[in-house]
């Protein structure tokens, strides 16, 4: 027992000496300088624990220093593999860095350009020019603008007022026209961040561009804003005009009464004053007059309690309306241009500003409470859905500045309203007259406007100067968005809010798609979202928009003070029932939708369709109409008085020069009861129509040169950074390729080492049985080439004590 313990302790001695004396190096093949620069070979014995997760291992420390191993003096690897492991991992990390790295150095170079390029914060910067005008310049060719006007001419207006006929349009356009802007009066804040300015839209015709055979002197029947808003416009009149009115009223009926009864008794005087007719004769005509005389009397008693039982303000607006070219009815021809831009000296309202003036120069003025320093507050001018501001003088009269961000310091603030005309709430003028200066204004001539607003006003104070708000919350009267000719960037947003100044709210445009301009450059589309179509009961937050009709239609009645209606052209997106009512409506998405496409990068608004279309809402309405009978009884009386100085001419009691004394036609005949008598019951269908006046379509694309610029500059840049990001990462996924193969064969070779480990360990357990010194000699060379090919590191003996 001892000698067999004796002997495996020389044995043990023998091994372990045997494994000190091995070297690693001794077991590689010769180094070539080529896999590294630093060392040719490795001097130092390798310690296995320290670099079991290294790819190299430090000569002098025997540390491990994992990736870094070969940059570092005083490194060598381990094997070939393990070098081309490295290598491999170093350039996949350097394309990666370069695929994010380089790109980002280009964007942040491209961003800079953009800046500069979109970014107007003073006169120098590159694009002022077509910025501040398209009227000359850059802007001339950079930005041109066209608007079309399109109107929908009345087929069946008499059968649509007194046979409820479903109303029959045509559509009659389009009348182009260019639009021009310039902006003036500029000032930068805020370091250039913001800029104020007063902005001049004016539009010019063309003819050629117009559809064929129209020009601006042809003339449209369509709704007529004067007549349709007349209840607004009797709200409007003030009532010491109408207590005059009724006052002139009764006076002339009361005269008109003296006056023929006069008559009768000048000619029953004459009668009896006669010997020139028969006793019979001269009764029966003494007769006659006095049934004349009765009748007369009970026409006036009717037209008394037929004025007492009616409004006068409506029956003086029939009167109004009997003496307007377009009669009594809701249309009237006028001209494109005025229909659209508003007119001057409208018929009806000219006649209130006569009475207005005979009221005030009448002695009886003072009865009537006339102030204001005698003036009563009135303009014949009316506006139209659009302004065209013909000099800088006139915009400064009329309106006020307007404030934007320029995006110096956000370039998401691109475009932002900071204020409209120094509101930050929308307020919109509807009593111009009210606030004017007769030293800065003249009627007849120019607009009214209402007094520039101002922030620190009150409510009350606002109204007083004629200025009301649109809609019924302070977030539906909120001045927010872009304008919609600059937006902030980069433009990836789901959704861009706009202040669309023509209906005086912000709305959201949502993206539906994205679109190809020139040269393939992509742009995104935005659209007014479906959900601010719909009315307060399919959507209740649209109740503060006053939406309360059919899906589709945009509520101005308050900001306009008359029933107006905005929509999409043709009803686009709007209730069918609106389309059914009105023969002519055909909506097609295409060319009836509003659409804004804009270049994301940049943020600029490569091209727009902005379409939009103003409804009239027309009721029944019974006006007041004098009986037909009556006014047929009239007639007779004149009649009878006819007849009576006729048979006194043909007995010689008169000339024919005498009967101009006699104005029974010219009284009961008169206009005023002409007009009385007219058919004024209105029944539409249904009561209630929306009806299409016409629409508008503003359209702008930028010049294919600007898009050739762009693509040979900033798209080219784009087109460099994404190559290389794509290269990079090419690159990148190759060399993970090779290093996952690589990685793979370092496996295979670590399971062939773990299998002849085992196998290595198996004849150890069973060399163990047979302790004898051949066993010692014969496993020793097993050993040492197991640790030759294996290069595991292992403390266990090599023969075991048996």
């Amino acid at each position: 027992m001892e000698e067999s313990d004796q002997l495996t302790a020389e044995d043990r001695e023998a091994a372990q000496s045997l494994k000190e004396d091995f070297r690693y190096s001794d077991l590689l093949p010769p180094r070539d300088s080529s896999i590294n620069g630093r060392h040719s070979s490795l001097s130092q014995k390798f310690d296995e624990k320290t670099c079991f997760y290294s790819l190299c291992y430090d000569t002098s420390k025997k540390r491990s220093w994992g990736w870094l191993c070969c940059i570092w003096p005083g490194f060598e690897f381990k094997s070939t593999n393990h070098y081309l492991m490295y290598q491999v991992t170093v350039w996949m990390m350097i394309a990666c860095l370069i695929s994010v790295i380089l790109p980002m150095i280009i964007y942040t170079f491209v961003d800079v350009i953009i800046n500069t390029e979109v970014v107007v914060d003073s006169p120098n910067a590159p694009n002022y020019a077509m910025w501040k005008t398209n009227t000359k310049g850059t802007g001339l060719d950079k930005a041109k603008i066209t608007m079309d006007l399109f109107y929908f001419e009345v087929q069946n207006p008499q059968e649509i007022l007194f046979a409820r006929a479903r109303p029959m349009v045509v559509e009659k356009g389009p009348y182009s026209y260019d639009e021009y802007y310039n902006r003036f009066d500029i000032e930068w804040s805020d370091d250039g961040d913001t800029v104020t300015y007063y902005n001049q839209k004016f539009y010019i015709f063309n003819e050629q561009r117009s559809g064929p055979g129209l020009s601006e002197n042809d003339t449209i029947l369509m709704p007529y804003p004067t007549v349709i808003g007349f209840k607004y416009i009797l709200d409007a009149i003030p009532p010491e005009v109408n207590a005059f009115v009724d006052m002139e009223l009764n006076k002339n009926l009361t005269a008109m009464e003296h006056k023929l009864q006069q008559e009768l008794t000048a000619l029953d005087d004459t009668i009896e004053s006669t010997r020139l007719i028969p006793k019979r004769v001269r009764d029966a005509l003494h007769a006659e007059i006095v049934q004349t005389n009765q009748s007369v009397t009970q026409f006036f008693d009717y037209m008394f309690t037929f004025l007492n039982q009616s409004s006068v303000p409506e029956v003086l607006f029939k009167q109004l309306m009997c003496n307007s070219p377009s009669g009594v009815s809701p249309f009237w021809k006028t001209g494109p241009s005025p229909a659209w831009f508003g007119w001057l000296n409208d018929p009806i309202l000219l006649q209130v500003q006569s009475i207005i003036d005979r009221l005030q120069n009448s002695s009886a003025a003072s009865s009537f409470n006339v102030t204001l320093n005698g003036t009563i507050p009135w303009t014949s001018a009316v506006p139209g859905p659009t302004v065209n501001w013909t000099s800088e003088a006139e915009v400064r009269r009329r309106k006020n500045r307007d404030t934007f961000k320029t995006g110096k310091k956000n370039s998401r603030q691109v475009g932002l309203y900071e204020n409209y005309q120094n509101m930050t709430a929308v307020w919109n003028c509807i009593h111009p007259s009210r606030n004017q200066n007769s030293g800065t204004y003249q009627e007849g001539k120019e607009f009214p406007a209402c007094a520039h607003f101002q922030r620190d006003w009150t409510d009350a104070e606002a109204k007083a100067h004629g200025y009301v708000q649109p809609f019924g919350s302070a977030f539906a009267n909120r001045v927010e968005g872009s304008d919609c000719t600059l937006f902030g960037r980069p433009m990836t947003s789901k959704k861009v809010q706009l202040f669309l100044s023509d209906i005086y709210r912000s709305a959201f445009a949502i993206h539906t798609e994205d679109v190809s301009w020139y040269h393939g450059i992509p742009l995104r589309r935005y659209g007014i979202q479906y959900i601010d179509m719909l009315n307060a009961s399919m959507n209740p937050n649209n109740a503060q928009y006053f939406t309360l009709g059919p899906m589709g239609l945009l509520n101005l009645t308050q900001a306009l003070n008359l029933p107006c209606f905005a929509s999409f052209p043709h009803f686009y997106m709007g209730d069918s029932r609106l389309v059914a009512a009105v023969g002519g409506m055909n909506p097609v998405q295409d060319i009836h939708q509003t659409v804004v496409d804009i270049e994301p990068q940049t943020g600029a608004l490569v091209r727009a369709h902005k379409r939009l279309q103003v409804n009239y809402q027309i009721d029944s309405y019974p006006i007041p109409q004098m009986s037909s009978e009556f006014y047929t009884f009239g007639e007779q009386i004149c009649y009878n008085v006819s007849d009576i100085v006729t048979t006194l001419i043909d007995a010689g009691v008169l000339t024919p020069g005498n009967i101009t004394a006699y104005q029974c036609d010219t009284l009961l005949q008169s206009s005023f009861f002409q007009c009385l008598a007219t058919p004024s019951n209105w029944q539409v269908e249904n009561d209630r129509i929306f009806f299409p006046y016409g629409w508008v379509h503003e359209y702008v694309e930028l010049p294919e040169s600007e898009a050739t610029s762009w693509n040979n500059s900033l798209f080219l840049a784009d087109r460099v950074a994404n190559a290389i990001r794509l290269w990079s990462l090419v690159a990148a996924g190759l060399l993970l390729a090779v290093l996952l193969t690589l990685a793979y064969l370092e496996w295979s070779q670590q399971t062939t080492k773990l299998f002849l480990e085992k196998a290595a360990h198996s004849q150890r357990q069973a060399a163990a049985d047979a302790p004898s010194a051949a066993v010692v000699d014969e496993m020793a060379p097993a050993a040492m080439m197991m640790m030759k090919d294996e290069d595991v590191q292992s403390t266990a003996p090599l023969i075991p004590r048996v």
